[in-house]
């Protein structure tokens, strides 16, 4: 799952203008991370099992990552993602959820989260 999940990364990130590491460097500081923990990783699979996206997110009630396949886009799901995130952080007690984007981001991500309720700080 690691590797699908690191080349969607990549593709997501490719599509803004930048990197991601290679999977083994990439997951090594991940995984290392302080605030990395497993279960805060949430894939979304379709009907045959293939992953379409993910929010990868840090114990300090941050949203690392958020990625959406391109041909899934627009369907909710990125919508459903953070909504999901936003619960179990509030069922964790947490007051306020971060996450960065950006600002040359072409897929709406910004006009998404400020629907949702979020604001820049």
């Amino acid at each position: 799952m690691i590797a699908t999940l690191h080349a969607l990364l990549v593709e997501s990130y490719e599509a803004v203008g930048n990197t991601v590491p290679p999977k083994d460097v990439w997951w090594q500081t991940l995984s290392g991370d302080e605030e990395y923990d497993a279960s805060l990783i949430f894939p979304v699979t379709d009907n045959q099992g293939q992953v379409i996206a993910f929010a990868q997110c840090w114990s300090s009630a941050f949203i690392k990552d958020i990625v959406v396949h391109p041909a899934w886009r627009k369907q909710g799901i990125g919508e459903a993602l953070l909504l999901h995130c936003f619960h179990i952080f509030k069922t964790c007690g947490a007051k306020n959820i971060g996450l960065k984007v950006e600002q040359s981001n072409p897929f709406g991500a910004e006009r998404l989260y400020r629907r949702l309720g979020m604001t820049e700080v």
